[in-house]
C-alpha cells in the first residue's frame, strides 16, 4: 500500500447467498483517525454498492432463455408472473403444492437463480 501511496485502506465484503454472489469493496485514502466510524460507514455503504452492482449485472444479463424450460415449467412461470401463490397454482393446474415446489426448484436450477422474486425481476 505504501508503494502505491494508497494511505489507509478500508475494505468490506458482502456475501449474498440468495443470488449466489458476493462483492468485495475497498476504499483507499480513508482517514485512519476514527476506525470505528469508518467501519460503521462501510457497513452502511457496502450493501448498497453490492445491490447496485447486482442490478447493473442483471441489466446486462437480463436476457433469460425460457426455451430451456419444459412447456409445463413455462406454464408455471406464467402463473407466477401473474402473482399466483404456489397453492393457487396447484389448484389451477390440479396438482399438489409439493409438485409445484418441485417444478419451481427445477426452474430455478435451469435458470441459475434461487428464488421466485429473482425470476419475476428477470421477466419484468
Amino acid at each position: 500500500m505504501k508503494r502505491f501511496s494508497l494511505g489507509v485502506v478500508a475494505a468490506h465484503g458482502v456475501i449474498d447467498p440468495f443470488v449466489n454472489a458476493g462483492t468485495y469493496i475497498s476504499f483507499s485514502g480513508v482517514p485512519g483517525t476514527q476506525p470505528k466510524r469508518t467501519l460503521a460507514a462501510l457497513d452502511l455503504i457496502a450493501p448498497v454498492l453490492h445491490t447496485l452492482f447486482l442490478r447493473t449485472k442483471q441489466a446486462e444479463e437480463s436476457t433469460i432463455d425460457l426455451m430451456v424450460l419444459t412447456d409445463r415449467q413455462r406454464e408455471l412461470v406464467d402463473l407466477a408472473v401473474m402473482g399466483l401463490s404456489d397453492k393457487a397454482i396447484a389448484s389451477r393446474l390440479a396438482i399438489s403444492d409439493h409438485t409445484v415446489g418441485n417444478h419451481f426448484r427445477a426452474i430455478y436450477a435451469k435458470l441459475g437463480i434461487g428464488k421466485r422474486s429473482q425470476l419475476i425481476a428477470l421477466l419484468k
